[in-house]
């Protein structure tokens, strides 16, 4: 039978990892939603350029800056061509 102190080290080792797996899998999921979001704010960036709007009105639509907004414009025209 384990003594009392190893039994309550075993416990404390046991929660412990319980609550790093949980703190891990909460910032998984978090990183995850701000990537899909990010991917979405790019994916409407695109549909919009093709829509001929101004990068200002794009920029206030996606919150995506003027200078990642015009990187997308000049890959989308060298794509397009």
């Amino acid at each position: 039978m384990l003594s009392a102190k190893l039994q309550t080290m075993w416990c404390c080792q046991q929660d412990a990892e319980k609550r790093g797996y949980k703190a891990g899998v909460t910032d998984g999921i978090a990183q995850g939603i701000e990537q899909g979001m990010e991917q979405k704010a790019f994916e409407t960036a695109q549909n919009l350029l093709a829509m001929d709007l101004s990068l200002d009105k794009i920029a206030k639509a996606t919150g995506l800056s003027l200078e990642t907004l015009e990187k997308l414009a000049v890959q989308e025209n060298t794509s397009n061509k």
